[in-house]
């Protein structure tokens, strides 16, 4: 049994490595699961006993990134946000090729998800700092969506334009606007 897990974890990595190489030259749109196979040396039985089409290998690449970027825990303090931040954008510069083909390839969903539910744990706590009743549901998902929108193009503009700024400068600049809008 356990050797079939690790065969299960070699397919898996074979096929997501493979395919962010192709990625590298053409769009998801484009990958057909025989050039897949092929790249990765995978016969197509093994592959759909994984997956239906290139695009959910691609799904499953965005979700561990979305993982591997996730506290435990919503930030508590301006501290832990800021400590947050700076983590997220460490490893978004560190990935920045993996982060461009999953944005070039509009894989960003779960990206979005994580800076929306980052958001709403930064509105719920400056509303509670500054005293101020808990903002409703529908405002906060309003608000906390429309943050992410801006969020993920932010990075996107840093990313693939290359905008020459550290991880420290876009830290502090993601800050000064969350501090300036909320």
């Amino acid at each position: 049994m356990e050797k079939e897990n690790q065969r299960v974890i070699i397919t898996k990595k074979l096929l997501k490595e493979s395919l962010l190489n192709i990625l590298r030259k053409k769009n998801i749109s484009e990958v057909t699961v025989t050039e897949l196979c092929k790249a990765s040396g995978i016969n197509r039985a093994t592959f759909y006993r994984h997956y239906n089409v290139p695009g959910d290998v691609l799904l499953e690449i965005e979700q561990e990134l979305s993982q591997n970027i996730v506290f435990e825990t919503v930030p508590q303090t301006v501290d832990d946000f800021e400590n947050y931040i700076l983590m997220v954008c460490e490893y978004i510069y560190t990935n920045k090729e993996f982060v461009s083909i999953l944005m070039k390839n509009k894989t960003y969903e779960n990206f979005t998800q994580l800076i929306k539910d980052f958001y709403k744990g930064i509105i719920k706590y400056k509303n509670q700092a500054k005293g101020l009743k808990n903002m409703d549901e529908e405002n906060l998902k309003l608000l906390s969506a429309f943050l992410a929108g801006g969020g993920y193009y932010l990075f996107k503009t840093w990313i693939i334009d290359g905008v020459n700024k550290t991880p420290d400068e876009m830290a502090k600049l993601i800050m000064m606007l969350i501090n300036k809008m909320i």
